[in-house]
Formats: structure tokens, C-alpha cells, sequence
């Protein structure tokens, strides 16, 4: 989530002027929405939510590497890809393992840590590149990836 909201700082930081910035990963994101959904429905929750933070993790790596702004682009439309079935797999996840009576709880928490996230994600950014270099907000994905698998894996 946090690096979600590092998108359009790092952009800025890194396309080149004569290029127009792209929202490469809403584009994805919104874009295969629905068909995660269909892929919760009908396959098993965890290995759908797993594939889709390797995914993210995949554009996370190729922004990492990338040279210019075409692979730039290019690997934030995979992240988006796989944030798509990340947040259609946090509901679904709620769904099947919170009780009933505290769903509202839990998804109200996720949307608060959305917005925390939002707000904190360029400010990380900025640090991260103005101390060290833009690179750093997409290899820092690999340990909140790394987290948020081991509890996948628990439940």
C-alpha cells in the first residue's frame, strides 16, 4: 500500500521530461478488477492472493532495474496488475475469516491503513530518494512482500 502512494512522486522523479507520466498501474489495476474477483470465486483464496503479490512483486523488481522510462512504465503496469488481486484479495479474505459481526471492524481497519499508507508513501518516497535513490521505494516492497506472505501463509 505504501509504495501505491509513492506512484506519482517517483514518476515525476523519474520519467523524463519529454514524456508524458502514465498512470501505468491504475490503468492494470482497475482494469483486472473483476477478473480476480472471478479468479477468489472459483480457485483457492490463498494461492490467487500469493500469485498476485508475486505479481506486484515482479513490477516492484522491474521498476527497480529499469533504465528508462519505457520499462519504468512498463513495470509499474505489472505492479498494478497484482495490486488489483491484492485488494480484491484483502476482501475476500476478510470474507472467509472474520465473523460476521466484525467485518465492518476489519475492513474499516483496512481502509484506515489505506489512507495512513497514502499519506505516508510519498513522504517515505521523498526521503528515500532524496537520501539514497528512487530505487529504494520499489526494493523495500521485497520485505513488506515477504511479511505479508508469511501471513498469508498462516491463515
Amino acid at each position: 500500500m505504501i509504495s501505491a502512494g509513492m506512484e506519482r512522486h517517483i514518476s515525476s522523479l523519474f520519467v523524463v521530461s519529454n514524456t508524458k507520466e502514465q498512470p501505468s498501474i491504475a490503468l492494470t489495476s482497475i482494469a483486472f478488477q473483476l477478473l480476480y474477483a472471478k479468479f477468489y470465486c472459483f480457485f483457492n483464496v490463498k494461492w490467487v492472493f500469493m500469485s498476485a503479490l508475486g505479481i506486484f512483486e515482479l513490477g516492484s523488481i522491474i521498476c527497480a532495474v529499469s533504465n528508462d522510462s519505457n520499462t519504468f512504465i512498463a513495470g509499474r503496469a505489472v505492479a498494478g496488475l497484482g495490486g488489483a488481486g491484492l485488494f480484491s484479495g484483502a476482501t475476500a479474505i476478510v470474507v472467509l475469516v472474520a465473523p460476521l459481526a466484525t467485518r465492518p471492524v476489519v475492513n474499516g481497519m483496512i481502509g484506515a491503513i489505506f489512507g495512513v499508507c497514502s499519506i505516508l508513501g510519498p513522504l517515505i518516497g521523498g526521503i528515500l530518494a532524496e537520501k539514497s535513490t528512487w530505487r529504494w521505494c520499489f526494493w523495500i516492497n521485497r520485505e513488506y512482500s515477504s511479511i505479508t506472505a508469511f501471513c498469508a501463509n498462516t491463515i
